[in-house]
C-alpha cells in the first residue's frame, strides 16, 4: 500500500464512521484493522493490508482526525462563509479534516501535499464544485495559519 492508497483508505474509513452514532476508539481502530481491510480487498487495491510505516500512517491519520474532529470542524466552519457544516458533503468535510490534521501531526506531510491530495480525492469521490470549495477553504486556512 502506498501513502496515496493509505490516504484513500483513511478517507473511506472516516467517511464510513460518519454514519454511526457514538463512535468509540475501538470502532475507529476496527475501521482500519487488517481484518476489516482484508474484507474490503475485493473492491479495490487500496484495501491491501498496509505494512510497516503505511499501516502506522493509516491508523495515526484516522485516529487523529477522529479525536480532533470537533476542533477541525470548528476551523472549517469559520472559513466556510455562507455554508453550514450540514450543507457540506460528508466526503468534502472528511477530506478537509484530513488535510488540516496531516501536516500538523504526521512528519513529512506538507500543507501543499495535504491540500493537493484532498482536492484530488474530492474530484474522484465528490464533484469538481466540491473540490473547488475544498481548495478554497483549505487555501484560506493555509494563508491564515501557515502551519495549518
Amino acid at each position: 500500500m502506498t501513502r496515496k492508497q493509505a490516504r484513500e483508505a483513511a478517507l473511506q474509513a472516516l467517511y464510513s464512521l460518519t454514519f454511526a452514532d457514538d463512535v468509540t476508539r475501538e470502532d475507529v481502530l476496527d475501521a482500519v484493522s487488517p481484518v476489516t481491510l482484508a474484507g474490503w480487498r475485493g473492491e479495490c487495491d487500496i484495501y491491501l493490508v498496509p505494512a510497516g510505516d503505511e499501516g502506522v500512517y493509516l491508523e495515526q491519520l484516522v485516529l487523529g482526525v477522529w479525536q480532533q474532529s470537533d476542533e477541525l470542524e470548528r476551523r472549517i466552519a469559520e472559513q466556510s462563509k455562507g455554508w453550514r457544516l450540514e450543507r457540506i458533503s460528508r466526503i468534502a468535510l472528511t477530506l478537509m479534516k484530513m488535510a488540516l490534521f496531516e501536516p500538523t501531526a504526521i512528519e513529512g506531510v506538507t500543507q501543499a501535499v495535504a491540500i493537493n491530495e484532498a482536492v484530488e480525492l474530492c474530484k474522484a469521490y465528490d464533484s469538481e464544485e466540491a473540490a473547488a470549495f475544498v481548495n478554497g477553504v483549505l487555501g484560506t486556512l493555509a494563508r491564515q495559519e501557515p502551519t495549518l
